[in-house]
């Protein structure tokens, strides 16, 4: 690729994407720490002040990047994770750029990276099986990696690979596209037992739904309210554990969750909210009425940014949707929707091919402006 000013953000995309998927897998992450960190930092660091010179921010804004930008900082002393400061700085960026591009180099370089920890995972399952790291079950079964940090990110990096390809395929998708993701989603979910990989299925019906200009409309309002909604939805069940006549339903359900809506409670009772992140400790046992539960985590999108990272990102999260919705076309709502609904199910939402989702916002409202929106508020 040659290297000019029209490039540069493209590369920094890039890069990015590659940070993200050399630190995630154990094949690459010793060679990333040994001599990829610095030269991709390097790589950064040279695309961000090539960048300045051609965005010409304002005043307003290019205070309030920095405000985030510090904000991102410190909340990476505490989460040890640099993704707020990632995404500000290439959301501050996206002007003038193909959304388009960027996200199919976002989707070529999760897809180089996961095929080759998939296919080598597989090779070795037949070969070695014994040598495969694994995370043990209560029930005595294990839960494969995959080669990836945790079982969750092997199959979130599957889930959100589909949706992707359907973004950048999105004119060409067909019933069997969504029928081989679903078949897909079962071999994932054999080997990670991963119960966020049925939101596939999910969102295949929203997509059938979705051609239907009226269901585009209700699209439309749940990326707009969806914060809201879902956030409140996790909360109401925090809250129905606490009535004793609605216990036992609760209970019926959290096994259903494989323990989610348990974990969260005790994350919520541990920690409480934060502003800008704390140093959260996941992944301990603990006990709920008289059973004891292992891996404590805030399993829920809305409630790990409330609890862990930061509640200032959660609203900001929903300002931008509340902002940006109807502005945005049934291509990139789906994609959207999508990270909504995973979301109350994980909280490994802290990846690129994941926050991409956030870029597709910030595109509506910056490259799409009209003065009733944020282009009016900050110009």
């Amino acid at each position: 690729m040659k290297i000019n000013k029209s490039n540069i953000y493209y590369m920094l995309i890039a890069i990015v994407a590659i940070q993200d998927q050399l630190t995630t897998s154990p094949l690459f992450r010793s060679y990333y720490y040994g001599f990829f960190k610095y030269v991709l930092l390097v790589g950064i660091l040279f695309c961000i002040f090539s960048e300045v010179g051609r965005v010409k921010p304002t005043r307003i804004q290019l205070l309030a990047a920095i405000a985030l930008v510090f904000c991102g900082i410190y909340t990476a002393t505490k989460i040890q994770s640099t993704s707020i400061i990632y995404i500000t700085i290439l959301s501050f960026f996206i002007k003038d750029m193909d959304i388009d591009r960027a996200i199919r180099i976002i989707y070529k370089t999760t897809l180089t990276f996961m095929c080759v920890n998939y296919i080598v995972f597989i090779l070795m399952y037949f070969v070695n099986r014994g040598g495969l790291e694994t995370m043990p079950m209560l029930d005595g079964g294990v839960r494969y990696l995959m080669f990836y940090d945790h079982p969750n990110n092997a199959a979130r990096e599957y889930i959100f690979m589909i949706y992707l390809f359907a973004y950048v395929n999105y004119d060409k998708l067909k019933v069997r596209h969504w029928v081989f993701a679903t078949v897909g989603a079962a071999a994932v979910y054999y080997f990670t037992k991963s119960d966020a990989v049925w939101t596939i299925p999910v969102i295949a019906l929203v997509w059938a739904f979705s051609q239907r200009s009226s269901f585009e409309k209700a699209m439309q309002k749940f990326a707009q309210y969806g914060v809201v909604i879902m956030s409140a939805l996790s909360f109401a069940m925090l809250w129905v554990a606490s009535i004793p006549a609605l216990n036992k339903f609760f209970l019926f359900l959290n096994v259903l969750a494989s323990n989610r809506f348990t974990s969260n409670i005790k994350a919520f009772d541990m920690y409480g909210i934060t502003l800008l992140g704390q140093a959260s400790k996941f992944g301990a046992e603990f006990e709920y009425m008289g059973k004891t539960y292992g891996w404590v985590y805030a399993d829920n999108m809305y409630l790990y940014l409330l609890i862990h990272v930061g509640a200032i990102y959660l609203i900001i999260l929903g300002i931008l949707l509340w902002i940006g919705a109807k502005r945005l076309n049934r291509r990139e709502l789906l994609p959207i929707v999508a990270m909504l609904i995973f979301g109350t199910f994980e909280n490994r939402v802290l990846s690129i091919d994941v926050y991409f989702t956030v870029l597709l916002i910030i595109n509506a409202l910056v490259n799409r402006r009209g003065q009733d929106d944020l282009k009016y508020m900050l110009d």
